[in-house]
């Protein structure tokens, strides 16, 4: 779980720097195309826009994703640790019944 976690902050980190440096790319480009008409300026931002939402859309989808494995996990775990201290408290019973009967018996 920590190697995965680890993992996670890897990933973001990257997807976030590279969304801020094609961020500045972009700034660049815009800055490099004043030239360019109106229109043309215009249909370039909106390319840039939609790019850059659909890394943060990405972006955001990775980490839910991994969000909800690790929710998944720890249900998992607890279920597991539910489900031994039935084990364990089934075998405690199952050994006191024996050992009172045991007792009784010697007392009796």
């Amino acid at each position: 779980a920590m190697k995965w976690l680890e993992d996670e902050r890897e990933a973001r980190s990257y997807l976030h720097t590279l969304a801020n440096k094609m961020h500045e790319e972009l700034d660049g480009m815009k800055t490099a195309t004043i030239r360019k008409s109106d229109w043309q300026h215009r249909r370039h931002q909106k390319a840039e826009k939609k790019e850059l939402l659909a890394l943060q859309s990405e972006l955001k989808s990775e980490i839910d994703g991994k969000n909800q494995a690790l929710q998944d996990v720890r249900e998992l775990k607890l279920e597991t640790e539910k489900q031994i201290f039935v084990s364990l408290t089934k075998r405690y019973n199952c050994v006191m019944d024996k050992s009172d009967s045991s007792f009784y018996k010697t007392q009796f």
